[in-house]
């Protein structure tokens, strides 16, 4: 069909109009963005609702003035925008950070101003877009702090850390990093009350909110919590009002200990305490598991050490790597002599190549192998 051009001309306004409104509704959305626009002069052309919010004016009471008029009302220094505009002329955009005094008090944003182009990339105008990044800063500081703190610690040090910067941070009476020893059990490892270290104990899940945390997650109970467990006597005893309680976990993602806080009073979470918590949570599962690792490795140590049983450890090609005491008394080879040896080292003669040949067969294919041989001694 053909069109005349002034049919053409409509049609591709009704276009440009229709973009237009899509952009609006896009701008006008970007609830967590401030956007701001202006012409080459700087008389502001566009302001977004969440722009009218950090900045704490009407779009209609700016809109049509300048960027340094209303810097000169609020006493801004003019040096700061022409350092900026300075910038954006050489490199195109310029990115900063700075301080504003919004509804909610002040926020730190970081902006970024940048040229708006015509068709033939001439400046026809500039936006300046800013974000609220303050709570992300303040996470990153309690981390910071955190991870300060606890560099260098492991073990006990570490838990007695962890337990004493979450009582701080939170404003807590109580708070304790507990190993979950059986399903309905915790074992306190380090505990802090009023302030002061206190003498580990344990106590059962059964009516208690660490119950509700370790099967849940992340569990907050700002107040009431003694009307909400009333069976529970220590919280009675501890005349507890809220709580904050976040499991911890292994590699393999099972539960194994959690991390709790009481207060006295109604709890009140910093808006970041979650995401900080999820992370104290991981770092500090991270360290149980090592502690738990390592005393199995202690127990495993002084069994091989002090059974009565002769034990050798050999690599896959069977070359013995270490030999316990008892291997020593009973076969009479120091541990010197056994090590880079074979068990050919104990051979009586007294068994054929076929029963060597299934010993060996059970253990590459089952991985064990269990009966009775006759070895030689070195007299």
């Amino acid at each position: 069909m053909d069109m005349t051009p002034q049919t053409d001309s409509i049609i591709k306004g009704l276009i440009e109009q229709k973009k237009s409104l899509y952009l609006d509704s896009i701008l006008s959305s970007s609830i967590n963005i401030a956007i701001v626009a202006t012409d080459i002069h700087f008389r502001i052309t566009y302001f977004n609702p969440k722009a009218e919010k950090l900045f704490r004016c009407k779009a209609e009471d700016v809109i049509g003035r300048t960027v340094m008029e209303i810097h000169e009302d609020r006493g801004i220094k003019p040096q700061r925008l022409e350092d900026a505009i300075e910038k954006v002329a050489k490199e195109g955009e310029h990115c900063f950070s700075f301080t504003a005094l919004s509804n909610e008090g002040e926020k730190l944003l970081e902006a970024r101003i940048a040229e708006i182009l015509d068709r033939e990339k001439n400046a026809i105008g500039y936006t300046f877009i800013s974000r609220d990044v303050t709570e992300q800063r303040q996470v990153e500081q309690a981390i910071h702090t955190l991870m300060e703190t606890t560099a260098g610690a492991i073990g006990d040090k570490f838990f007695e850390t962890i337990v004493h910067r979450l009582s701080v941070w939170l404003d807590l009476d109580f708070a304790l990093v507990g190993l979950l020893e059986k399903p309905d059990r915790v074992t306190t490892i380090a505990m802090q009350i009023d302030g002061k270290s206190a003498a580990n104990t344990h106590y059962n899940l059964k009516d208690t909110p660490c119950d509700k945390a370790i099967c849940s997650g992340f569990c907050f109970y700002p107040e009431n919590l003694t009307q909400l467990f009333p069976k529970n006597k220590m919280l009675a005893e501890l005349q507890a009002e809220g709580y904050v309680g976040i499991p911890l976990k292994n590699r393999d993602n099972h539960t194994i200990g959690i991390i709790c806080g009481i207060s006295r009073k109604a709890l009140t979470l910093p808006r970041n305490a979650k995401e900080v918590l999820n992370i104290i949570a991981a770092r500090a599962g991270a360290e149980l598991e090592r502690k738990l690792s390592e005393e199995k490795l202690m127990l495993a140590s002084h069994v091989y050490e002090h059974t009565i049983e002769g034990i050798m450890v050999t690599d896959v090609k069977g070359h013995i790597l270490s030999v316990n005491p008892a291997f020593t008394a009973i076969t009479g080879y120091s541990a010197q002599e056994a090590i880079g040896n074979t068990p050919r080292l104990l051979k009586s003669n007294k068994h054929g190549r076929s029963f060597y040949k299934q010993m060996w067969k059970s253990i590459i294919t089952q991985g064990s192998w269990k009966g009775e041989i006759w070895n030689r001694r070195k007299s």
